[in-house]
């Protein structure tokens, strides 16, 4: 579910159901990688969040960037994934 007031809302999958997890306030996907990038860390509500805010549209070049930038540091040890 999307409400513009407070940005997305994600949704989780608990054992056998869905339900509704927290709404976060708007951010914006820099906001949101540098954030990544400051705890060194991707969580299942980072990866959930990002492919929220890309999955409706195609990406830009500057976007298509901050994916990458990911994707190395992952890559490269820089990131790591935790659940």
């Amino acid at each position: 579910m999307y409400s513009p007031l407070w940005g997305f809302c994600l949704l989780s999958l608990a054992p056998g159901e869905w339900k509704q997890s927290e709404c976060l306030p708007m951010t914006t996907p820099e906001q949101v990688i540098e954030e990544i990038f400051a705890k060194r860390r991707l969580t299942r509500r980072d990866q959930q969040m990002i492919m929220a805010m890309f999955s409706k549209r195609a990406l830009s070049a500057k976007e298509a960037d901050l994916i990458n930038r990911i994707y190395e540091a992952l890559s490269q040890g820089r990131l790591r994934v935790v659940d």
